[in-house]
C-alpha cells in the first residue's frame, strides 16, 4: 500500500527475523535504508542481521559511517551496535576497548543520560560475562546512580537492579544477588512488576545459582510466558535444562535458535552460547550427532576468541570425546 514508505519494509524485516529468516530479513531492512537513508531502525536491523548471518565486513559497512552521522543519538546506538559485533566475534577486547569509548563519547555528546546508562550497561555486560567482577561493579554502580538521578522509582531503576542482581547470581555471588533483589522488591511503583520478563527473570536466576532449579524454572516459565522472545526462550530452555527435562529444554533451545528479534540483538553473547547449552542437551538426550553439529558450529563462531571461556574448554573437550 505504501511502496515508497520505509517503515514497511523495517516492519517486515523484523516480521521476517521474528520467524528465523534471516536472509530475507536482512533484504528488507535493506531496501528501507534504500528509500531513507535516515531511518534509524533500519540499520539497527540490518546492522543485526549481518551479524546473525556472520557477515561482519558487510556490518562493519553499515555501522562505522554511522559512527559520525548528524544524530547524537544514531551516533550513540551505533556506538553500542559496535560492541555487540565485536562480541559476537570473540573479539572480546575489542568489544572493552568499543565499550570505553562509547561511554566516553555519550558522556561528551549527553552528559548524564539514558543513552550514557545504557552504553554503561553494555560495557559492564561485557565484563560480567569475561568474569571481571570488579570492573562491572564499577561500571554498574556508575549506571545505578544515573538510574537513581533520572528515575528512581520507574523503568531505568527496575533495569538496573535486575541486570546487577543477574550479573551477581551468574557470578555466585549469591548474597549480592540477594541484597539487590530485596531492593528491587521493595521499590515503590505503582507496579512492582511493569516488566515483568526482568522481574521474574532476576527470581530465576538468583534461584539458578542456587541450584533451585524447580523454582528457578516457575520464574523462567513466567518470565517467558509474556516474552515469546529469543531471550525468554534461552533462559527458559536454561531453566528446562537445570530441572532435567531434557526434552523440553531441546525444543526451547531450537525455538530460541531460530528467532532473530531485538533480544537476541540485545544479547550476542547469549546468542553464540545457545549453541553450546543445545549440544549439551543433545549430547545428554543421547543425540551425539546433533551435538557435534552444535559444538562445532559454536566453536567456529568463536574460533578467534581472544579469551578462553569455560564453555569453549567446555565444548573442545566434549566434541573431542564425542569423536573419539
Amino acid at each position: 500500500l505504501e511502496p515508497d514508505e520505509p517503515n514497511p519494509y523495517d516492519s517486515r524485516g523484523e516480521l521476517y527475523g521474528n520467524s528465523g529468516q534471516a536472509e530475507l530479513s536482512l533484504q528488507s531492512f535493506l531496501k528501507a535504508i534504500q528509500i531513507d537513508s535516515n531511518f534509524v531502525s533500519a540499520y539497527r536491523g540490518a546492522v543485526a542481521m549481518t551479524m546473525f548471518l556472520r557477515r561482519y565486513e558487510q556490518a562493519d559497512q553499515l555501522s562505522r559511517p554511522l559512527l559520525s552521522h548528524a544524530s547524537p543519538d544514531l551516533r550513540s546506538n551505533s556506538r553500542r551496535w559496535r560492541v555487540r559485533l565485536a562480541v559476537h566475534q570473540g573479539a572480546f577486547s575489542e568489544a572493552l576497548r568499543r565499550g570505553r569509548e562509547a561511554v566516553q563519547r555519550d558522556r561528551e555528546d549527553f552528559g548524564e543520560s539514558m543513552n550514557l546508562m545504557f552504553s554503561i550497561g553494555t560495557l559492564s555486560n561485557v565484563y560480567a560475562h569475561l568474569g571481571n567482577l570488579d570492573a562491572m561493579r564499577e561500571y554498574a554502580s556508575r549506571m545505578q546512580a544515573i538510574s537513581e538521578a533520572m528515575d528512581p522509582t520507574g523503568f531505568a531503576n527496575l533495569l538496573t537492579l535486575s541486570l546487577v542482581a543477574v550479573w551477581e547470581a551468574r557470578a555466585g555471588q549469591i548474597e549480592r544477588s540477594d541484597s539487590l533483589l530485596a531492593a528491587l522488591k521493595s521499590l515503590e511503583i505503582s507496579d512492582p512488576v511493569s516488566d515483568s520478563q526482568f522481574y521474574f527473570a532476576t527470581v530465576a536466576e538468583n534461584a539458578f545459582a542456587k541450584e533451585d532449579y524447580a523454582r528457578a524454572l516457575e520464574y523462567f516459565i513466567r518470565s517467558a510466558s509474556d516474552h515469546r522472545d529469543f531471550y525468554g526462550q534461552y533462559w527458559l530452555g536454561r531453566g528446562y535444562a537445570g530441572a532435567g527435562r531434557l526434552r523440553d529444554a531441546v525444543s526451547t533451545y531450537e525455538s530460541a535458535g531460530d528467532t532473530y528479534d531485538q533480544s537476541r540483538w540485545d544479547a550476542p553473547f547469549e546468542s553464540v552460547l545457545l549453541r553450546y547449552h543445545l549440544g549439551v542437551a543433545y549430547e545428554k538426550s543421547g543425540r551425539a550427532d546433533k551435538a557435534i553439529e552444535q559444538y562445532r558450529e559454536f566453536l567456529d563462531i568463536w574460533k578467534d576468541a581472544d579469551v578462553e571461556l569455560d564453555e569453549l574448554k567446555d565444548a573442545r573437550k566434549r566434541l573431542v570425546e564425542l569423536q573419539s
